[in-house]
């Protein structure tokens, strides 16, 4: 393939004999270069726009402003998350990411930052994703010499999730701003802080986060037998209560009426949310 334009020395332009139009990224694969020359192929890590006309230009216009530091330190963070997540990384990820830490370096140079406000829904909804955020954070620091904030973990999380599940990026801040209002309702129900990282509540999470999945999915729990759930209204009725108020809300706002299943395990973790909530005050 013949090189049309040199974007930096890891970035370049391509066209292919069927005049297909590429853009390849690699380290030094631009470097030495000049418009015309045959392309190293040995040197190409990535490589844009084989499937829609125009895309390669599309890459070309990001990636063309990006530093070749920027795009050789995410290149490292894509390889990185790959190995700890073990998935193939597809190319779209190095894109993202590219685009977005390239802006979040902008950022940092000019004395701003981006508050994430769904930052703690994103480390509970995703924890894989969000551990693997904070050492491309690190591993940023060390190669581009800026200590970007854990909002930015954040972010890289649901780009990273994106790439796991394949599922559109939309879809994942969707249910975390789901876990964030369910979790404010459970908060003002408690009526006073509760401990976040007790395990109680970290189970209440990991069940939280598999309802909102099968919400999405419109797929409900199996339903079990009445009877095995009979007066939990009136055994527990604070929890009952504080659960019907989380029906009352998804039912409004997202039309998914819960069964009885999914509102006895709502109404039990919140039960034993407030059984731990109480331990803590009385050994405080």
């Amino acid at each position: 393939m013949k090189i049309t334009r040199i974007l930096s020395n890891n970035a370049v332009m391509l066209l292919s004999p069927k005049n297909e139009e590429f853009v390849a990224v690699g380290r030094g694969v631009g470097f030495g270069k000049k418009t015309g020359d045959d392309v190293n192929e040995a040197l190409i890590e990535h490589l844009f726009g084989k499937k829609s006309e125009g895309l390669g230009a599309y890459f070309a216009a990001i990636l063309g402003d990006i530093a070749p530091s920027v795009l050789m330190a995410v290149q490292n963070v894509v390889q990185m998350a790959g190995e700890s997540l073990k998935i193939t990384a597809p190319e779209t990820l190095f894109l993202a990411l590219s685009d977005h830490i390239n802006a979040a370096v902008s950022r940092h140079q000019q004395g701003k930052s981006l508050r994430n406000g769904l930052l703690w829904e994103t480390r509970a909804f995703y924890p894989q994703e969000y551990a693997v955020a904070l050492q491309a954070l690190a591993m940023l620091r060390d190669a581009l010499h800026v200590d970007l904030p854990d909002d930015e973990a954040g972010f890289i999380s649901l780009h990273l999730a994106n790439a796991v599940n394949d599922s559109s990026l939309q879809h994942h801040m969707q249910a975390t701003e789901i876990l964030r209002d369910l979790m404010n309702i459970v908060r003002y129900e408690m009526r006073s802080a509760f401990n976040e990282n007790s395990e109680v509540c970290q189970r209440f999470i990991i069940h939280l986060r598999f309802f909102i999945q099968r919400m999405l999915d419109n797929k409900q729990h199996i339903v079990g037998s009445p009877d095995i759930y009979a007066g939990l209204s009136t055994m527990i009725p604070d929890a009952w209560k504080s659960a019907k108020r989380l029906s009352d809300f998804i039912e409004k706002k997202h039309d998914y009426t819960l069964n009885l299943d999914e509102m006895a395990f709502l109404t039990l973790h919140i039960h034993r949310l407030r059984i731990n909530q109480d331990d803590d005050q009385i050994h405080n």
